[in-house]
């Protein structure tokens, strides 16, 4: 826990303070990143925008930081209400190294062998296994997985405690999942995704024969302008389905619209195999459809450079559909 700051200490007009014992070393895993010495009196919460405007660009950031006790005057933490004394010294801490890793021999037998198939200092990619949450309060989510499969970034500024994903995927949905490990990492990549800067692609076998092969659905969902465009990857009679055409298809949302690559299969006719919110009129779920699951899997990600500063060029990661999706089109 962090002491409480001095508030009569920091208003001196000396800005001369009691040194405390350093206050830094009370936040394990944080250190100081930068520093500077005030120049003039004024609140802290406007010295920190004007000694450190590329990290505090807001009164919401500053008081934010404030608050988390990452803001030390003269090796003592500063607080909402206090004033920056002239020749006082303002040390800003980050954390830099996170919870370690949990040991992956805990993990329930299913998700031992979960894939991490990208990963940097900054975030990782995951392939999320259907049936379960990205994130919840109760039982194993990805976002609980996480802590398990990532490795912890060490002396890097801003590391989050535990992994975070910036995007959620349906619980039915498998496939490619974004996870952050830094502050900067989960503010680029979260607003990359809530801009529609970054570039998906998912595979589903749908029921049923698409008329072209390739289009898009340009159906309103909620009353919002909503946009899938579509590909066909292959078609094929399943004589295990009573001569049913199935149709494996790439689908690349062009908005985010809830479960819009269900609705927009229900709106072409060709619902998702597996979908038992979206079916058409008087269709029953078979006996495979309710021991498979939903097949709709997020195969293929494109992060744009710049949400990945850190990294400096784009990064196109593609995986293969879960096994069950080639099972079905061999008709097994």
């Amino acid at each position: 826990n962090a002491p409480s700051s001095s508030s009569n200490a920091l208003r001196c007009s000396t800005g001369g303070v009691v040194k405390a014992p350093a206050a830094a070393l009370t936040r394990k895993n944080y250190e100081i990143v930068e520093s500077a010495t005030v120049e003039r009196a004024m609140p802290m919460v406007q010295a920190l925008m004007v000694m450190f405007p590329s990290r505090f660009s807001s009164l919401t950031s500053a008081k934010k930081a404030l608050r988390r006790k990452v803001v030390l005057v003269n090796d003592e933490f500063a607080g909402v209400v206090d004033e920056a004394a002239v020749g006082a010294r303002v040390d800003i801490l980050t954390r830099t190294t996170g919870a370690p890793k949990l040991p992956s021999s805990d993990l329930p037998e299913q998700y031992r062998n979960v894939a991490i198939v990208y990963e940097d200092a900054h975030c990782a990619i995951m392939v999320k296994p259907d049936g379960v949450a990205t994130v919840g309060g109760g039982g194993w989510t990805a976002e609980r997985m996480a802590a398990y499969l990532c490795e912890t970034p060490d002396h890097v500024e801003g590391v989050l405690a535990r992994p975070r994903p910036v995007h959620r995927l349906d619980e039915a949905t498998g496939g490619l999942l974004v996870i952050a490990k830094t502050r900067e990492g989960m503010l680029s990549l979260s607003r990359a995704f809530a801009d529609r800067a970054v570039k998906k692609r998912y595979r589903a076998i749908l029921k049923g024969r698409l008329e072209q092969n390739e289009g898009e659905c340009d159906t309103p969902l909620g009353g919002k302008a909503s946009l899938t465009k579509w590909k066909v990857v292959s078609t094929v009679k399943s004589t295990p389905r009573g001569g049913r055409v199935l149709t494996l298809v790439d689908y690349f949302p062009q908005t985010g619209r809830t479960h819009q690559l269900r609705r927009h299969s229900h709106a072409l006719m060709c619902p998702i195999l597996g979908d038992k919110k979206y079916r058409l009129a008087g269709e029953e779920a078979t006996a495979a459809e309710e021991s498979d699951g939903l097949f709709l899997w997020s195969v293929g990600v494109t992060i744009p450079a710049s949400a990945m500063p850190w990294r400096g060029d784009d990064l196109c990661i593609n995986v293969d559909e879960a096994a069950k999706f080639a099972k079905v089109m061999r008709g097994e």
